[in-house]
């Protein structure tokens, strides 16, 4: 059975790591669920994001167009990670590996964030969005159909 659930503010993405803990980003900050999306509250009106994304219930990322924000526990408190501007999307393999999209640019980072290294660009097309199916692969979306298959090493 079906039911809607609403914030009342504009949703621009959404994240869950398991049936009950979940978070969304929002135009007024980012809610949290931890009862399956019955229930959402307010854990942060200072971050807001265009993408989030979870590797367990403590470390998360957010991102928007003007930087990268990671909390350690779940939420509760958010630290501003890199200057990586017009991010689009980012997503992370575990707590150490990931990926962000800028523009037509790949960044990747082996630290959690702390540092992001541009990798070669393989188009010179828009990228708009990453995930990771596994803990090794990843795949990248972008204009004009564009679907590129990144492998951590």
């Amino acid at each position: 059975m079906n039911h809607m659930i609403s914030v009342k503010v504009s949703v621009s993405a959404v994240y869950f790591v398991n049936s009950n803990n979940g978070w969304v980003t929002t135009s007024s900050g980012i809610y949290h669920t931890s009862d399956g999306g019955n229930s959402w509250t307010l854990q942060s009106s200072s971050v807001y994001g265009n993408r989030i994304c979870f590797v367990d219930g403590s470390n998360g990322w957010v991102s928007n167009y003007e930087s990268i924000y990671y909390t350690t526990d779940g939420g509760a408190n958010w630290t501003n990670q890199t200057g990586l501007s017009n991010v689009t999307s980012i997503a992370f393999a575990d707590s150490s590996n990931g990926c962000a999209v800028s523009g037509g640019t790949i960044y990747y980072t082996s630290n959690g964030g702390s540092t992001w290294t541009p990798q070669t660009p393989l188009t010179s097309g828009g990228l708009l969005d990453i995930d990771f199916a596994d803990g090794q692969n990843g795949f990248i979306v972008g204009e004009g159909g564009i679907i590129i298959k990144c492998t951590l090493n």
